[in-house]
């Protein structure tokens, strides 16, 4: 049996969505790379788990606007201001 094997994606500057891809990709992929990572010494230091938390809460807050162009600069980041402030209130 084949296993689908994902490929990691990479940030691109001018593509402000890439950085939604990327982080969508290595929370698919947690347990390979944790896997992986830990193997070597001297990356020991991998993502803890309030750091997949707020990997996963980064990717709720970006995911509805994943579409939207430059145009809409102003009410995306009045937005993802008040989605931060909210995460934070809800966690704290």
């Amino acid at each position: 049996m084949d296993v689908a094997k994902p490929k990691m994606k990479q940030d691109v500057a001018t593509r402000w969505n890439s950085g939604l891809l990327m982080l969508v990709r290595i929370c698919l992929t947690k347990e390979l790379l944790s896997a992986v990572i830990t193997a070597f010494p001297i990356a020991s230091n991998f993502l803890n788990v309030s750091e997949w938390k707020r990997l996963r809460d980064s990717i709720n807050v970006l995911k509805p606007i994943a579409h939207l162009t430059i145009s809409l600069v102003v009410p995306i980041v009045r937005g993802l201001q008040y989605a931060i402030r909210y995460q934070q209130n809800k966690t704290t």
